[in-house]
């Protein structure tokens, strides 16, 4: 099976690892859509793929992932304006397709984080079975400083993790 890279994304498969680098270290590796669609597709793919036994899922640069790229959804200004609610529309397809994806998939994801991992960065951390964290990593949910309900699982990743959640469901 062969895993493309896509705009933003790099993947590899490296022997038996797949790995899948998020790949736009100047915006410290947020998310935008053609990313999300890349994440969903990869994951989507190596949940059948028999030659992957392991998922590592990293980020290129001094960040992990500083969250989803809310400026790359800016239109540019001769562009029509997205509808309002357009953000929303799109999360059950992405943003909740995939932090599910990472939370079900029969294949052991290993998350590494360096630097920021905020929002959606955050709550694909707390998905992988396995997040091994540098000394300068910086987990961040910005939600409910901003005046934004969590997404992305958030609300329910973030207190399971703390009282010692197990992915004994496989």
């Amino acid at each position: 099976m062969s895993y493309p890279d896509v705009a933003g994304l790099t993947v590899a498969l490296d022997g038996s690892t797949l790995r899948v680098t998020l790949d736009k270290a100047d915006r410290r590796n947020a998310i935008d859509d053609v990313m999300m669609r890349g994440l969903v597709d990869t994951f989507t793919a190596a949940a059948t793929d028999e030659q992957v036994r392991v998922i590592v899922l990293a980020g290129a640069g001094n960040h992990f992932c500083g969250g989803a790229d809310i400026v790359a959804r800016n239109a540019p200004k001769d562009a029509p304006r997205p509808r309002a609610g357009a953000i929303q529309r799109r999360l059950p397809t992405q943003a909740h397709r995939l932090i599910p994806l990472v939370c079900e998939i029969q294949v052991p994801v290993v998350c590494k984080v360096q630097g920021f991992a905020a929002g959606i960065g955050f709550s694909l951390a707390l998905a992988a079975d396995f997040t091994v964290a540098a000394d300068d990593a910086r987990l961040w949910e910005p939600f409910a400083q901003r005046g934004f309900t969590a997404d992305s699982g958030a609300t329910w990743l973030l207190p399971s993790s703390r009282s010692g959640w197990s992915r004994d469901r496989r």
